[in-house]
């Protein structure tokens, strides 16, 4: 049974039972009562049918069918308050049948009235509406025509509130339907959001989904820029930077470092507005930059040759074709790194001696986006286990794993299999807990970092509500509410799927 028609149930019950009670109701008392709480109950009908349909016939309005719970819930919650009000109702009992009827003559007027002028009712609708709801109505008046020429009797109200609660516990089911179609729509955006975050592939699709965070990064006065520190900044052609979706909301203030002189010069060029510093980011120790075939491979760390020549591509790609001694920088070193909201890190098996060498910088970071590995690639480098234990006692809880990158065995005549899941990209994501101590400002832009890097609108909406209790504020229910509005235009065509 849907979740909707459960508590249904339950209430019909409790309102069954009353009518058992109400066996002995004078007919001024019927008279007054029943037909009051009839045409207030049509009247609601009315108006969910009419949000109803507008769902059927408007995807927005499918998307925000909330209203239509909303409405539902109103309705059920009727239902639990009748035996209140009747209790009431029963202390006046004793009034006069004149003066009961001239109450009742008041409540016709004022019922009719509401049950014929729902709001943006169309024509269309209204004779729609009369197809469903005039027969009820019409019943209803003959019902109680024929009570009072019986003397009172209460039975074909009964069948008529059977019928009315039938029609009722129909919508509820309906309507039931309805949300749990727009939640599957909801999660297919959010996966094609989390793909929008990586793949440039992707992110012309997850446009139609795109939710704006509706909350300003400079609430009581706080800083509106995300602080970006990457280490291994150099572009790539085969995807675009992890934190893009921040900097193509303009709030995005990078500075990025790169080895590699003519690789930081291109990416100066293409992103002026990135700062680019040539330093080898790691714990300050001395090394030996082993620059190799494919430069994105270069690392502090000699290729680990025997594992590799397993692998299709890889021994090639990691080949040495340049050494040089070279001292490293920590983070925490570097006059220009004061604070920082988002770390991105991929340095070939040199990320945990980064990490070592940004201990303060770690407490004011809120994110952190590292490349790891689950294999050998490198002599002596630190793997996947070796940074989650780092991190994690550093209050990062990870939260995904993404942009996974498998190795094809050199056993095959051909590459048409890869199994051997090598590196990935690992999200952490700092504890609210211990980022709540850097104040709310860190909380909202961990929450937005989230909703628009990620597309994880649920962890968004769990920093948010560390946020309110910290400050005492209400942005996790905004929150919420935007992203149950959809406009129209938002809603992808068949030919777009």
């Amino acid at each position: 049974m849907p979740r909707m028609a459960e508590g249904l149930a339950a209430r019909w019950t409790v309102v069954r039972n009353l009518w058992w009670t109400l066996l002995s109701k004078d007919p001024a008392w019927w008279r007054y009562n029943l037909r009051r709480f009839f045409f207030r109950t049509v009247a609601r009908f009315k108006r969910v049918f009419a949000g109803e349909r507008a769902q059927v016939t408007d995807g927005a309005a499918l998307l925000n069918s909330g209203t239509l719970q909303a409405d539902m819930d109103r309705l059920s919650e009727l239902y639990e308050s009748i035996a209140v009000r009747l209790a009431l109702l029963e202390t006046t009992r004793g009034e006069s049948a004149a003066g009961a009827c001239a109450t009742s003559a008041w409540m016709d007027d004022r019922e009719s009235n509401m049950s014929d002028t729902a709001d943006g009712e169309s024509p269309v609708q209204a004779q729609t509406e009369a197809s469903i709801f005039g027969e009820l109505q019409l019943q209803f008046v003959k019902a109680l025509e024929a009570s009072s020429a019986a003397g009172g009797d209460p039975f074909p109200f009964r069948r008529l509130f059977d019928r009315v609660a039938q029609e009722f516990a129909r919508r509820v089911i309906e309507c039931d339907r309805l949300m749990n179609e727009r939640d599957a729509w909801f999660r297919e955006r959010q996966v094609l959001s989390r793909k929008g975050g990586i793949s440039p592939v992707q992110s012309a699709r997850s446009e139609f989904g795109e939710v704006e965070f509706p909350l300003a990064l400079n609430e009581d006065g706080n800083d509106a820029f995300i602080e970006i520190v990457d280490v291994g900044a150099q572009n790539l052609t085969s995807e675009d930077h992890v934190y893009s979706p921040i900097v193509r909301k303009g709030v995005g203030r990078v500075i990025g470092f790169e080895p590699l002189q003519d690789e930081a010069d291109a990416r100066a060029k293409s992103d002026p507005s990135a700062i680019m510093l040539n330093h080898f980011i790691g714990d300050g120790s001395e090394g030996v930059f082993h620059e190799s075939r494919f430069n994105p491979t270069s690392s502090l760390l000699a290729p680990n040759e025997e594992f590799l020549s397993q692998f299709i591509a890889l021994p090639d790609m990691c080949r040495t074709v340049a050494t040089s001694k070279v001292t490293t920088t920590r983070l925490d070193d570097v006059p220009e790194v004061k604070q920082c909201d988002f770390l991105k890190i991929d340095v070939q098996g040199g990320e945990l001696g980064v990490l070592r060498g940004a201990e303060r910088l770690l407490e004011s970071v809120a994110v952190v986006h590292c490349e790891v590995e689950f294999a050998p690639i490198y002599r002596g480098q630190p793997l996947f286990a070796d940074i989650d234990a780092f991190l994690r006692a550093r209050g990062f809880e990870l939260m995904d794993l993404i942009n996974s990158g498998y190795a094809s065995y050199a056993s095959l005549a051909r590459p048409i299999a890869s199994s051997r899941l090598v590196w990935a990209d690992a999200v952490y994501f700092k504890s609210p807990t211990l980022l709540g101590a850097s104040g709310p400002g860190k909380l909202l832009k961990a929450a937005y970092i989230a909703h628009v890097n990620y597309g994880m609108y649920d962890l968004a909406g769990h920093y948010l509500a560390h946020l309110d209790q910290l400050a005492g504020k209400q942005t996790k229910q905004s929150y919420s509410d935007s992203l149950t509005t959809v406009r129209s235009d938002q809603i992808p065509s068949e030919g777009d799927a």
